[in-house]
C-alpha cells in the first residue's frame, strides 16, 4: 500500500512540475515586434559604419556619398511595405492550448501505462527474485510426491479386460526373461497405452540400466517424457536430470530443449525459457511439432516474462 501510495505521489508530482513549467512559457507575456523599427535600427548601424569608414580612409567623400544615397534609398522603399506585426498568442488562446496539451499529457500517460505498466505490483528487485527462485527450486516437489498428489483425484479408466491381460501377461513375460531390452520397449509402449504411466517409467528406467552406455538422448527423453505424464505435466527433478542427460548427448534434441523450456517456465524463469525458444524457432529448416507447440505457449511466456501486458 505504501508504495502505491509513493508511486501515485510521484506521478502526480511530475505532471504538477511540467503543468507548471508549460503554463509559465505559455502564460508570461510577449512583447510584439514592429519589423520596420528592426530595419530602421539596422540601416541606422549601417549609416554610422559608412562615416566611421570615411574618418578612418577606407572611402572617399564620393564614395560615401554613394553608399548612404543607397541606405537612405532603402529606408525609403522599407517605408512603404505594409507594416507588420508579430504578436504572441492571446491569453484566452493560450490557457485553451495549455488545458489540451495538459489533458493529452494525462490521457496519453495513462493509455501507455495500462499497456505497460502493472498498477500495484510490488518492486521486485533481481536479488530478493533471484532468491526467491532458488528456495521455489529447493523445494519443488520430488516424482513419487508428484504421483502420489494426482493419484488421489485421478480417474481410473477402464479398458477391455482381454486387452489388459495381454498387458499382464507381457509383464510375467519381461519379468522371466530378466527384463531383456526388447521385451522392456514393448512393455513400455503398452504400460503407455493404457496410461499407467508410473509402471511405464519403472520399465523405462530398467530399459536404461541395461542398455548403459548404449542409451540414446532419445531414451534418456522418452523417460522424461513418461515421468512428465505420470505427473500430469509437472516436470520433477527426476524429469530434469534426464532431459539434461538427454541434451548432453545431443545438444540438438528438439523434443529435450522444449521441455527444458517448459521446465524454465514452471520454475519461474520465463526469461530463459523466451531464451530457449526463441532459438528454437529461428530454426526453419525444423518447423515441427515442437515449433507448433513453442507458438502455443510463448504468448503467456512472454507476458509473464515482462514483454506483454495484454
Amino acid at each position: 500500500m505504501l508504495e502505491t501510495l509513493s508511486f501515485l505521489i510521484f506521478s502526480v508530482g511530475i505532471i504538477l512540475i511540467f503543468c507548471g513549467i508549460l503554463s509559465f512559457y505559455l502564460m508570461k507575456k510577449e512583447k510584439q515586434t514592429d519589423i520596420r523599427q528592426l530595419e530602421l535600427e539596422i540601416y541606422k548601424q549601417q549609416l554610422e559604419e559608412v562615416s566611421k569608414d570615411h574618418q578612418g580612409g577606407m572611402l572617399s567623400v564620393s564614395e560615401e556619398a554613394i553608399a548612404k544615397k543607397e541606405i537612405k534609398k532603402r529606408i525609403l522603399i522599407s517605408d512603404n511595405v505594409p507594416k507588420i506585426n508579430f504578436y504572441h498568442s492571446s491569453r484566452n488562446t493560450n490557457v485553451i492550448f495549455t488545458i489540451f496539451m495538459l489533458t493529452f499529457f494525462v490521457v496519453s500517460c495513462s493509455l501507455i501505462y495500462s499497456i505497460l505498466g502493472s498498477y500495484g505490483q510490488t518492486d521486485q528487485p533481481i536479488k530478493t527474485r533471484l532468491y526467491e527462485i532458488n528456495e521455489f527450486k529447493k523445494n519443488r516437489l520430488s516424482q513419487k510426491d508428484a504421483e502420489q498428489e494426482i493419484s488421489s483425484t485421478d480417474q481410473k479408466l477402464e479398458y477391455d479386460k482381454t486387452y489388459l491381460d495381454l498387458i499382464q501377461k507381457l509383464r510375467e513375460a519381461v519379468k522371466q526373461n530378466g527384463y531383456d531390452i526388447v521385451g522392456l520397449r514393448l512393455l513400455v509402449k503398452y504400460e503407455i497405452s493404457i496410461e499407467q504411466f508410473v509402471d511405464a517409467h519403472i520399465a523405462q528406467k530398467k530399459l536404461l540400466e541395461k542398455l548403459g552406455n548404449k542409451a540414446t538422448s532419445e531414451d534418456y527423453t522418452d523417460y522424461a517424457q513418461i515421468l512428465i505424464n505420470a505427473a500430469n505435466g509437472y516436470i520433477s527433478p527426476a524429469a530434469e536430470l534426464s532431459l539434461k542427460k538427454a541434451l548432453t548427448l545431443d545438444q540438438n534434441n528438439r523434443k529435450a530443449r522444449y521441455l527444458i523450456g517448459l521446465l524454465m517456465a514452471q520454475t519461474k524463469r520465463p526469461d530463459l525459457a523466451l531464451n530457449i525458444w526463441n532459438k528454437m524457432l529461428t530454426d526453419i529448416k525444423n518447423d515441427d511439432i515442437w515449433s507448433s507447440r513453442i507458438r502455443i505457449r510463448i504468448v503467456d511466456v512472454e507476458r509473464r516474462a515482462g514483454l506483454r501486458n495484454d
